[in-house]
């Protein structure tokens, strides 16, 4: 399965709350990735059943993450190098994000902006 399972006990009320930061079908880039806060987002994301992108400069250590987090959550959490200073860097970094099989190809949402380096939409 993907992500965990809500704690057992909860109420509907409190399952509805919940449902509010669902991420299912959802690839997330975060940027700063190999960070303590980068884990912290990329496992949250994983939590709520999204597929988490860690990007970050020190790749290595991003694929780590992303090793780790895909191993725990049962997600295909992936790595990329990025350095959000370069607009090259960024273009590339969407560029391999796009590529990879992560998902079921589709368009961005019309609403879908990138936003230091990640997609959002």
């Amino acid at each position: 399965t993907r992500g965990k399972e809500p704690p057992p006990g909860m109420t509907n009320a409190e399952r509805e709350k919940l449902s509010a930061f669902d991420r299912s079908g959802r690839v997330i880039v975060i940027t700063g990735g190999s960070g303590l806060l980068g884990a912290e987002h990329a496992e949250g994301i994983a939590v709520a059943g999204g597929t988490p992108v860690s990007a970050d400069l020190s790749i290595d250590a991003a694929r780590n993450i992303a090793a780790n987090i895909a191993r725990e959550y049962d997600v295909p959490a992936s790595a990329v190098e990025l350095d959000v200073t370069s607009s090259d860097s960024c273009r590339g970094a969407l560029r391999a994000v796009l590529g990879m099989p992560l998902y079921a190809p589709r368009e961005l949402h019309p609403g879908s902006a990138i936003t230091a380096g990640a997609v959002k939409g």
